[in-house]
């Protein structure tokens, strides 16, 4: 069985989603679990990124600008995380 790559990744990010919702639904808390969720939203954009918008087959810029985006996109909720803990 011959199973494409969109495939895969859909199934990755099936698998990721339903992980974040279990979390939310245990109530888990705490700077540990905000750090995975937002890892977690991290690889989950990027995969989106590179597979189901084409970027895996453009230049190294495109994907350089893209990632470095949604580094500073999750490191910003991260500090307002960490902002509001005080």
């Amino acid at each position: 069985m011959n199973i494409r790559p969109c495939t895969r990744v859909w199934g990755m990010l099936l698998v990721l989603t339903l992980a974040v919702l279990l979390v939310g639904q245990a109530g888990a808390e705490g700077p540990l679990v905000v750090a995975l969720l937002l890892i977690t939203t991290l690889v989950k954009t990027q995969l989106v990124a590179d597979y189901f918008m084409g970027l895996k087959q453009t230049g190294l810029l495109w994907r350089v600008i893209v990632t470095v985006y949604l580094l500073i996109v999750i490191s910003m909720i991260g500090l307002a995380y960490w902002l509001g803990m005080a």
